[in-house]
């Protein structure tokens, strides 16, 4: 028995702010860090290649990304509900899982490759389409150790296992462009990073929490498949609905517009780790707690979604107010500059996104995914015409408005299957405290309209300001609770 499960007997499992905000803490710094290497060896292809090539290498991005959730089939998110319940469940499920995983990512990957030289995409897009979807193999593979992380609610062992993979990707693709290397060479340093890393993961289970006897039982499959299936179509109905943008923006116009997109979608996705952090902190606990509990459920979601739009509003103010300014730091305005008008419509989708992903969370932990499935299905239908209809007229801005519209129906739909799932909700109470404080935000920010060095701070403290008044004035519960959180920890420390 791991030192992990010892601890779960010894009834030490906390369904407390207290955990909910070290996991997140602990996710989000990880992803924080993670993401600045990427984000530099994004930008230098940029500048160093062009946006041909970036374009070239996001449509590769945007096709493997697709065949993670049709690999994965949901089965990452059972394994957590399973074995947040019960611990055994990681002996039962885990080989199976990635048996599983195997043998549809391989075929998934050589099929995508197949297609795409089929509709004669260059023999380029081909290659890295092979390179970045083994590295999604792996990462897949991976996976299944960070769903053991996440189901004990131990989320330092994600970040063990994360960054060393992500900073050896970007240091070897960022050697690789300072010595002259082509965008192909940088997509085999992926590769192997992804390799390192699910060494890492492995090893980190075995040793710390459970090594399961390498058992593989194909019979349990269709049964783990069935079980799975609620949480696989809501992944690759999200996929679709985030990265077929791309591929429909690659039939109507060409490489280069593709890359101007993508460097603008490049900047919501290094923010949408706020979302995927918080809804992995609390979906244990959805998993487990109920409305007699205590915490019960609902107040849980509640304050997990303030805190999660606490987070992510201030990010989608600035993508918004300060986009020109964003991709004239990053990319260059000369050569990047039909980015931003498209980054502006991507940063209001952050925030509805994070609501939108917290609550799916929620309702898919409760067994209850259905409705929520054929709904992300529904808006996955309607981004693809959006798309359609968009595209042709406005290029790169279209496929921007289509995501931010889709979002914002999603929204809607979400938030009333949470209803009938918790009853009545406090929308108010849970999001009028951080609009609020971001429409301050943006207003200091537009008024200032100075350097990124100086209205970024400026609005920051607005914000903040803002933020804490209003939530003292009429929440007062929240802040009591998070006062009284912090006395303790202050009290337990030494001296």
């Amino acid at each position: 028995m791991s030192d992990t499960d010892r601890s779960d007997r010894k009834g030490e499992r906390d369904p407390s702010a207290r955990r909910v905000a070290r996991n997140t803490g602990l996710a989000i710094g990880a992803e924080v860090v993670g993401k600045a290497a990427p984000l530099v060896l994004f930008a230098l292809i940029a500048r160093i290649l062009g946006a041909r090539t970036l374009g070239d290498y996001v449509l590769a991005f945007a096709v493997t990304s697709l065949i993670f959730p049709v690999a994965t089939l949901g089965m990452d998110r059972l394994l957590v509900r399973e074995a947040s319940q019960d611990r055994g469940a990681v002996d039962r499920l885990f080989f199976d899982l990635v048996a599983l995983k195997a043998i549809v990512s391989v075929g998934g990957v050589l099929a995508a490759a197949a297609v795409m030289a089929l509709l004669g995409y260059p023999e380029r897009v081909v290659t890295l389409t092979l390179l970045l979807g083994f590295a999604t193999v792996l990462n897949i593979l991976g996976a299944s150790a960070l769903g053991v992380f996440q189901a004990y609610e131990r989320m330092e062992y994600h970040v063990y296992s994360t960054l060393p993979q992500k900073y050896l990707s970007a240091g070897l693709g960022i050697a690789v462009l300072l010595l002259g290397g082509s965008i192909v060479a940088v997509a085999a340093g992926v590769l192997i990073a992804s390799g390192v890393g699910l060494v890492i993961a492995f090893v980190l289970q075995f040793r710390f929490f459970r090594r399961p006897p390498l058992r593989i039982h194909a019979g349990r499959w269709r049964a783990i498949v069935r079980d799975a299936m609620p949480f696989g179509l809501q992944e690759l109905f999200a996929q679709v609905l985030f990265r077929i943008d791309i591929v429909l923006l690659s039939l109507y116009t060409s490489s280069a517009v593709v890359g101007w997109y993508g460097a603008s979608y490049r900047l919501l996705e290094a923010s949408l780790f706020v979302s995927w952090s918080v809804a992995s902190a609390v979906m244990p606990m959805f998993s487990y707690l109920g409305e007699d509990t205590r915490p019960s459920l609902s107040t849980v979601y509640e304050k997990s979604v303030k805190f999660l739009l606490a987070l992510t509003v201030p990010i989608g103010v600035v993508l918004v107010v300060e986009a020109e300014a964003l991709i004239e730091l990053i990319y260059g305005l000369e050569r990047f500059d039909p980015s931003v008008g498209a980054l502006r419509l991507l940063g209001g989708a952050l925030i509805l996104y994070a609501v939108t992903h917290l609550t799916g969370a929620l309702v898919l932990a409760r067994r209850r995914g259905g409705p929520f499935v054929w709904a992300t299905a529904g808006v996955a239908l309607l981004n693809v015409a959006l798309n359609l209809v968009l595209i042709p007229r406005l290029s790169l801005d279209g496929a921007a408005a289509a995501t931010l519209i889709s979002e914002l129906v999603l929204v809607v739909l979400a938030l009333v299957l949470a209803q009938r799932l918790l009853g009545r909700l406090r929308l108010m109470a849970m999001a009028s405290g951080p609009l609020v404080a971001g429409a301050a935000m943006g207003i200091v920010m537009i008024a200032l309209n100075g350097e990124l060095l100086l209205t970024l701070p400026l609005g920051t403290l607005a914000y903040l300001l803002v933020l804490c008044a209003f939530e003292f004035r009429r929440f007062r519960e929240d802040a009591e609770v998070a006062r009284s959180i912090l006395r303790r920890r202050t009290a337990r420390q030494p001296g």
